[in-house]
């Protein structure tokens, strides 16, 4: 007997699991709310170090040439935030996480001051003295006085806000930022409307938001109307997906170790917490929507 073919596509992947898992229950509606992303995170917290790099850094790596992977470029979101500094700024991460990206650059500019904002914001052990970092929800900051901060960036996090959320933040990013100041955004959007693709992509689509505890990825039509809603100025807007390739492959071979056996996934399906199944599903397809283009991984530099 001829071994099956191994799924290549999106749609090919979804119908392969649909012989063995039933993927009706990761479709079941699942609220965006603060506590469901701060028990997701809880859950996934040391499977995620392991998948990424172990030093807490919780986002795609973008290669330098979209060929190599190398642990070397996980700092290109936070350096390039950093060079629209100067001595002196203040610079704001949203949902800094485990405080990687800050530390790196606070340790490596102790002329400027920086802030993390966090749901599950991690407890540093040797914080320099120029970083703080808090336990709150970014999307309202009352006790940030206007005009406070020179650079504000954004790794991956604002994909968990739903449209009517992304409006209140982005107005309230716009309000703490100084004249002049920019807004730095790296997150996931679509090229088409959810609807126009297949019955398989959605699917994809909707298990990724719910294996990442997301609200659904919108175009990139939709994410420009926020930005221009709330009176940002476009700097520049760059398609890094190619650039994320090494660091998707690498990662895909960890979820291939289970999904391409279907005995062993059904075990671990039957006896791991469905925080856990899902996001291992969403990481398996992750791989498809990006190399198919159908998830984009964005960058916005947006001014004030």
């Amino acid at each position: 007997m001829s071994k099956k073919p191994k799924p290549a596509t999106v749609d090919e992947k979804i119908r392969y699991m649909e012989e063995f898992i039933d993927l009706d229950k990761y479709l079941t509606e699942n609220p965006n709310d603060s506590e469901k992303i701060i028990a997701y995170f809880k859950e996934n917290h040391s499977r995620y170090r392991h998948l990424y790099n172990g030093k807490g850094n919780m986002h795609f790596i973008v290669s330098k040439d979209g060929k190599t992977f190398s642990y070397d470029d996980m700092y290109y979101q936070p350096d390039v935030a950093i060079s629209y500094a100067k001595p002196g700024s203040k610079v704001l991460e949203l949902g800094s996480g485990q405080g990687n990206n800050l530390m790196h650059l606070a340790k490596s500019h102790p002329d400027m001051e920086f802030y993390g904002m966090d749901l599950f914001p991690a407890e540093l052990k040797e914080k320099p003295a120029n970083l703080t970092i808090r336990k709150q929800n970014y999307t309202s900051m009352p006790d940030i006085p206007d005009n406070t901060f020179d650079v504000v960036y954004a790794i991956e996090t604002v994909v968990y806000n739903n449209s009517e959320m992304k409006d209140k933040l982005m107005a309230e990013v716009r309000r703490v930022l100084k004249p002049g100041g920019h807004f730095l955004v790296w997150d996931y959007a679509t090229a088409y409307p959810f609807e126009t693709y297949s019955r398989e992509v959605q699917t994809a689509l909707t298990i990724c938001a719910h294996g990442g505890a997301y609200a659904q990825v919108e175009t990139w039509e939709e994410w420009k109307g926020h930005y221009d809603g709330a009176g940002f100025k476009t700097v520049a807007i760059n398609d890094l997906t190619d650039l994320c390739m090494p660091d998707v492959t690498r990662m895909q071979k960890h979820f291939d170790l289970v999904m391409a056996h279907p005995l062993r996934a059904k075990i671990i399906f039957r006896t791991m917490p469905r925080n856990y199944t899902v996001n291992l599903i969403a990481g398996w397809i992750a791989y498809n929507l990006v190399k198919e283009h159908v998830g984009n991984y964005m960058e916005w530099i947006m001014q004030k």
